[in-house]
């Protein structure tokens, strides 16, 4: 299997941003695809910038992934091609002062910062993790039925028309 990574270490990040631009080769988009349960996935790239907040040991992470993906319709099991564009922004710090078992509530800008990871940022890896957020969780191909209910031929329709049959007839 061939990695999708590209890591950075935060001792290395400044105030400047600093720009990458990242496209998954097609080993690495066919290990992706396989990860995220995708048919395919025929392009995949990011366009990530990264940089120091001002007075702060605290890193941002600001992106655009897009990609050509081919899921699996949820109704008929087709392919179903589609693009993904999806924008997003990411906050680390280093880890709370105090013990680790204590748990710290925040109520300031800070509170959604993500631990720093000990051997760096994999911006590639955080690249995946938001395709797949920006995934279609029910695909449909074209002409799908819209919905599946259960009910068979003269049955009523409905969960509560069901479980007044399951009832004996009586509501």
């Amino acid at each position: 299997m061939s990695a999708f990574t590209k890591i950075v270490d935060p001792a290395t990040v400044q105030a400047t941003p600093k720009r990458f631009d990242l496209t998954a080769s097609e080993p690495q988009r066919r290990t992706i695809a396989q990860r995220l349960d995708l048919l395919d996935l025929p392009v995949f790239t990011a366009r990530l910038a990264l940089c120091r907040e001002a007075g702060a040991d605290i890193l941002r992470l600001e992106g655009e992934i897009e990609a050509a993906v081919v899921q699996r319709c949820v109704a008929t099991l087709e392919p179903v091609e589609s693009a993904v564009a999806h924008g997003f922004v990411e906050r680390y710090g280093t880890e709370p002062e105090g013990p680790a078992d204590e748990i710290v509530v925040q109520a300031d800008e800070d509170a959604d910062l993500d631990r720093l990871p000990p051997g760096g940022l994999d911006i590639a890896e955080i690249a995946v993790q938001h395709l797949s957020l920006a995934l279609d969780p029910y695909p449909r191909a074209p002409g799908a039925e819209p919905g599946w209910s259960g009910a068979g031929e003269g049955e009523p329709e409905g969960p509560f028309a069901k479980l007044k049959v399951l009832k004996g007839g009586k509501g």
